[in-house]
């Protein structure tokens, strides 16, 4: 296996700088780059290793390995043992948070140094590497544990108002936490710690906070992640970044090309300074003199180019952990991003892995609106995929019926098991079936014709 140190070399070539397109938002980014290539972490721990994967540079994070050893070194200063009391750690916890906060100002004020992506990634993440760091720095008993937030039935999208999951540490002496059984002896003396506040929580308080209650727990979930599981998230995030990256400059550099080409529109005397609607050949002046259609093809590679990136990392967290549901859902956005036919078969395709993986009515009605939009191509898969979204969340409503009894007192739980809320969504989705089944290929009756002339002899 690859050293720590020679890992940590090998990942510094990162992506190749970016050219010919939106050279100032471009190079905003890239002008971070140039600390973190001659930088030599101090430490050899999985923290750094994740950083290093992680942080590629084009989307921005909290995340610096000058950081993460400043934050160490101080650590070092007040860590004078490693097994405590729970008040102890509690204390101690307190402490390692306010050292975090001290050196990574901008984690502290949840402001991204990234320019064009604050909030990219989840804070419970990037406190989580830095309590790892100091941790095995510290030979403290940290792990980190995180669970997917396919738990939690609601609008799948990838990292908008949300992170793919969430992450927190566990204290554990023996390093045998057993998360099926809270009442196994191994568990005597762990504590949960929430990174992104620095405070012990109560032993149910992720069962009930995140609506774990009640549910079958997806399998890997909630144990100590070992080194392999670790990088494997931390390959996933960067894969996840670069597709949101990839996909906000795509944008937003098409909007100044639409501005652009509305502005050829309109024609500006050049001696008077009036303007009025453009003829043809003025227009396609205009359009040549701004390299109008260079600019889209250039603009596009770039774009594939990225997604491109960012399918080797998720390639890379499915050789680590061949059940992530988080990759093969981020693997389906990044075709579907690529907007053709044969990208568009493999979202459906990559979509399809995620939901055998944790099933979800979400992803299920991306999955039929996918085939959807391939009209005769996707004749009745459409219809099958919303149903199968229809019938998980109608089992959605039972549960959710049969978990009033688990009420809690806080807000967001009670929202969640509330069954009025799966009702909801139930409603959304029948009246999604309606639409498909009112389109074109089933009015005109396309599929059935299909269907018939490929039985007929």
């Amino acid at each position: 296996m690859t050293s720590g140190k020679g890992l940590i070399r090998k990942l510094k070539t990162g992506i190749a700088g970016l050219a010919l397109i939106g050279a100032p938002y471009f190079n905003s980014v890239n002008a971070q780059t140039p600390e973190k290539e001659n930088y030599q972490p101090k430490y050899d721990t999985f923290a750094h290793k994740m950083v290093m994967i992680e942080d590629s540079g084009i989307a921005g994070s909290h995340l610096s390995l000058k950081k993460l050893d400043e934050v160490i070194d101080l650590s070092k200063k007040f860590i004078k043992k490693t097994h405590y009391t729970k008040q102890e750690l509690s204390d101690l916890s307190k402490k390692i948070y306010s050292t975090i906060n001290s050196v990574d100002y901008s984690l502290a004020h949840d402001n991204d140094e990234a320019p064009l992506f604050p909030g990219d990634l989840p804070t419970c993440y990037i406190y989580s590497i830095y309590y790892l760091g100091v941790g095995q720095a510290n030979n403290l008993p940290f792990y980190a544990v995180s669970f997917e937030k396919k738990i939690i039935e609601g609008p799948a999208e990838l990292i908008v108002g949300g992170s793919l999951g969430h992450m927190f540490i566990r204290y554990d002496p023996n390093g045998k936490h057993n998360p099926a059984n809270p009442n196994d002896p191994v568990n005597k003396g762990d504590e949960n710690i929430e990174a992104s506040i620095g405070e012990i929580q109560d032993k149910e308080h992720y069962s009930d906070n995140y609506y774990l209650k009640g549910h079958d727990l997806p399998k890997g979930s909630l144990i100590n992640l070992d080194e392999k599981k670790l990088l494997g998230i931390a390959y996933g995030w960067r894969g996840a970044k670069t597709i949101v990256y990839a996909n906000k400059i795509k944008n937003k550099l098409k909007d100044e090309l639409d501005k652009e080409i509305e502005d050829c529109k309109r024609y500006r005397d050049p001696y008077y300074g009036y303007s009025s609607l453009a003829t043809e050949s003025q227009k396609e002046e205009c359009l040549k003199k701004k390299n109008i259609e260079f600019r889209k093809d250039s603009m596009k590679k770039e774009h594939t180019k990225l997604i491109n990136e960012s399918l080797k990392y998720l390639d890379e967290e499915i050789k680590l952990n061949p059940n992530s549901f988080g990759a093969y859902y981020c693997k389906g956005r990044a075709y579907e991003s690529l907007d053709t036919k044969d990208f568009e078969l493999k979202s459906i395709e990559n979509f399809i892995k995620a939901t055998e993986i944790a099933p979800s009515p979400w992803i299920y009605r991306d999955i039929a609106f996918a085939y959807s939009s391939l009209d005769k191509d996707g004749c009745y898969k459409d219809i099958e995929y919303i149903t199968k979204a229809i019938n998980l969340a109608k089992e959605n409503v039972k549960k959710a019926e049969n978990l009033k009894k688990y009420r809690i007192d806080i807000k967001y739980a009670e929202y969640l098991s509330n069954a009025k809320y799966f009702e909801n969504i139930l409603e959304i989705l029948e009246r999604n079936k309606e639409v498909i089944e009112e389109s074109a290929k089933y009015h005109y009756h396309w599929c059935d014709k299909i269907k018939n002339s490929k039985q007929s002899p």
